[in-house]
């Protein structure tokens, strides 16, 4: 079984893994609403709420350029 398992060691750093993910597509995201439309997010401040959008926010906010307020 511990072969089965490969190079995770824990089902936390599977957790996290799955977030880098899901904030990798988010980013994405924003880029195409933000950048390629000729918008520059240092010019924004990301606003987060919702049910899991805080979680991601800072993260969001560090990868896409958003000043801190």
């Amino acid at each position: 079984m511990e072969k089965a398992k490969g190079s995770i060691a824990s089902v936390e750093e599977f957790a996290a893994g799955i977030i880098r993910l899901v904030e990798a597509s988010m980013e994405k995201a924003i880029r195409v609403i933000s950048i390629e439309r000729g918008y520059d997010p240092r010019d924004f401040t990301l606003v987060a709420f919702g049910g899991g959008g805080p979680l991601h926010a800072c993260a969001l906010a560090h990868a896409c350029g958003f000043r801190a307020c």
